[in-house]
């Protein structure tokens, strides 16, 4: 009689562990909240970085690492763009296109899965405006280049669509300086040749 007490107390007992377990189990196994405040916090005329905070609630899981997706205006579909630790709440978009419009959300993930929603900017956004500035050595360099002024030698380095101000003016000095020294060698060969003809007479 004794024996078949025991038996029940520790059947009782096991069930209640593995309701207690399966309770803990659910609750874990919940996704996190979507993380809160993307915004735009920087752009150039190639790249726009975002930054975002974390989620208000993990699913009683740390979260994982975050999603970030971004679609052009005229898209339906979002496309992954990168896949960033917990640590990191901000990210560059480099290689973008001038005079189109983009969208972000950002995804926070943990061991259940992704957030049932995203964050997402209120508005799209675009590419910081060239300034009149690189605009004005823009069209010189084109200059240059049209009329030989200059002789240019472009590397892979160096792309003339990039529209970088600085690689424009560094590039254009030193295809001046380049010119100046053709010149100056062609002076001084014609001046040996002067003074080899004068010889032979």
């Amino acid at each position: 009689m004794v024996c078949a007490t025991s038996t029940e107390g520790y059947l009782f007992f096991f069930i209640f562990l593995s309701l207690v377990n399966l309770y803990c189990l659910s609750a874990v196994l919940e996704p996190p909240g979507a993380p809160r405040n993307l915004h735009v916090s920087d752009m150039t005329t190639t790249s726009i970085s975002i930054g975002w905070e974390p989620p208000v609630s993990d699913g009683s899981n740390d979260v994982m690492q975050y999603d970030i997706d971004m679609r052009e205006e005229s898209d339906v579909d979002y496309l992954s763009v990168a896949k960033v630790s917990n640590r990191i709440t901000s990210y560059t978009v480099e290689e973008l296109h001038r005079g189109r419009l983009y969208r972000f959300r950002v995804r926070s993930k943990n061991a259940a899965g992704y957030s049932e929603s995203a964050a997402e900017l209120d508005a799209p956004v675009q590419l910081k405006a060239l300034g009149m500035h690189a605009i004005i050595c823009v069209m010189m360099t084109l200059f240059f280049i049209n009329t030989n002024v200059c002789t240019f030698s472009f590397s892979s380095s160096f792309l003339l669509s990039s529209f970088v101000v600085h690689d424009i003016i560094q590039y254009a000095s030193e295809s001046l300086q380049l010119t100046n020294t053709n010149e100056n060698s062609e002076a001084a060969e014609m001046a040996d040749r002067g003074v080899a003809t004068a010889e032979n007479e």
